[in-house]
């Protein structure tokens, strides 16, 4: 399966924070937006703007240690 952008969300009590990693240009764009409704609409309008129409969630974690070992 190929994948053009990679999207990333932090979800925090008060913000919520994407990024957006293109796999062709690798130029990362992120923003942060309050985490309330009216900051998921934008968040959504923004990823929409940057092309990405179909969002699938993934109940799993990757955690990655600073010696970038991953389990």
């Amino acid at each position: 399966m190929y994948f053009s952008q990679f999207v990333g969300v932090d979800i925090s009590k008060d913000t919520l924070d994407a990024a957006i990693y293109p796999a062709k240009d690798k130029k990362l764009d992120f923003l942060h937006f309050d985490n309330t409704q009216k900051g998921l609409f934008e968040m959504m309008s923004w990823l929409k703007r940057r092309g990405i129409v179909k969002i699938e969630l993934q109940h799993k974690l990757i955690d990655c240690m600073p010696t970038e070992f991953c389990f």
